[in-house]
């Protein structure tokens, strides 16, 4: 039944389209959420819905998971990125 469907949309230009292992574009992904992988940062990694285009044109977003790193490298990326503390007022005694 679905093979139907499918070859039926197809007649008239709507394709389905699969994202995972791609790397994350906006323009045809949305992002549903972030997962801990060991792939690149900014892979999609698992597809919550296809995508389906019509001729070249977009018609729904495939709905996707993205890759970030896991979480024994983060802690050290968000010190990093985190800005120093200003000293206290007892800290200047």
């Amino acid at each position: 039944m679905q093979k139907m469907l499918a070859d039926s949309l197809g007649k008239h230009g709507i394709v389905a389209f699969s994202a995972v292992g791609q790397p994350f574009d906006p323009n045809v992904h949305e992002a549903l959420m972030q997962e801990d992988s060991d792939k690149p940062p900014g892979t999609v990694v698992s597809e919550m819905a296809r995508g389906y285009k019509l001729h070249d044109r977009l018609v729904r977003p495939a709905a996707v998971v993205v890759a970030r790193p896991r979480a024994a490298t983060r802690p050290a990326q968000e010190a990093a990125a985190s800005p120093t503390p200003a000293p206290s007022p007892k800290d200047e005694q």
